[in-house]
């Protein structure tokens, strides 16, 4: 009789030598039940080192991985993406379809040629019969903008403590609904604009003196359109109140799997401060090490 606590030399051997093989087949059964997902991004978001990926797909880790300085909003948020669905378990491959804004995005998505969008909208703006709204990763109180003037105006020569709005008249694109009432806070003056362009002619002209833009990091934070350059007043921050999310196809064939663990890794990331740090990366959101003075309605 064999006793108990004996082992077959053979049932070792099989198992030392099976166990890697076990477990690269579990890795390789993983990686084919991951989709390919088309994920549209802003064609100003597409930098250099993404470009490629416009022509074959990538996994999500290796996004998540090297990845590390993005330039502007849309282009951290791709990375958001890609980390929240390593949160969640898993590693999709994506293929980045350039989009010139974000209506095209939307019929995209609409039409189920994209499964997700790389750039976040405010939660009203989101049409919910024709596509998902994910978790939000812009919650109430964290959509920072700046001031931006022309470089020769007071403002930028203004210290921050002593910078009062309300003093100034304001200028928006028409439809940045949150702008503008951001601005009506602020100042009893504030204009409205038909586009950014228009912008850029109301304040070299002094016919506005700022208007709100996002910061980010291209080298330098300065806006241009060939003849007229913008820089933010430091120092100083605005907060438009809502909550952005990722808008996601609801006639794809990833759409469901995408909203499913998209979600899950948002809930994750949002617990760890992952979000918050990846917007800071892009100069979107300013670092709690660099403290700014947050302009509310003083009048």
């Amino acid at each position: 009789m064999k006793s108990r606590n004996s082992y077959n030399p053979l049932t070792i051997l099989s198992t030392f030598l099976l166990g890697p093989l076990l477990l690269c087949l579990s890795d390789l059964n993983l990686a084919q039940n991951q989709p390919v997902l088309a994920i549209t991004v802003h064609q100003n978001s597409i930098q250099e080192e993404l470009k490629q990926w416009q022509q074959r797909p990538v996994s999500c880790q290796y996004i998540a991985e090297n990845f590390n300085s993005p330039k502007d909003r849309g282009a951290a948020e791709l990375k958001i993406i890609c980390h929240a669905f390593i949160a969640s378990g898993s590693n999709p491959e994506i293929i980045l379809i350039g989009v010139p804004n974000h209506v095209r995005s939307l019929f995209l998505l609409e039409v189920g040629k994209a499964d997700l969008a790389a750039e976040s909208v405010w939660l009203e703006e989101i049409n919910l019969n024709k596509v998902w709204a994910s978790k939000a990763v812009i919650t109430h109180g964290e959509f920072e903008k700046a001031p931006y003037t022309t470089p020769s105006h007071p403002l930028q020569s203004t210290k921050a403590e002593n910078i009062n709005l309300s003093n100034y008249q304001g200028v928006a694109v028409r439809t940045w609904t949150h702008d503008l009432y951001t601005m009506t806070q602020l100042s009893d003056q504030v204009a409205s604009a038909v586009d950014f362009d228009s912008i850029y002619r109301m304040l070299e002209a002094g016919r506005s003196d700022y208007t709100f833009l996002e910061s980010h990091h291209h080298g330098n934070d300065f806006f241009s359109n060939g003849k007229t350059q913008l820089v933010p007043v430091e120092g100083v921050y605005v907060v438009l109140e809502g909550t952005r999310h990722m808008t996601i196809s609801k006639s794809s064939k990833h759409g469901v799997w995408a909203r499913k663990h998209l979600n899950q890794g948002i809930n994750k990331l949002a617990k760890t401060g992952k979000i918050r740090e990846i917007y800071e990366q892009s100069g979107f959101l300013h670092s709690k090490k660099d403290p700014k003075r947050l302009l509310e309605a003083s009048y």
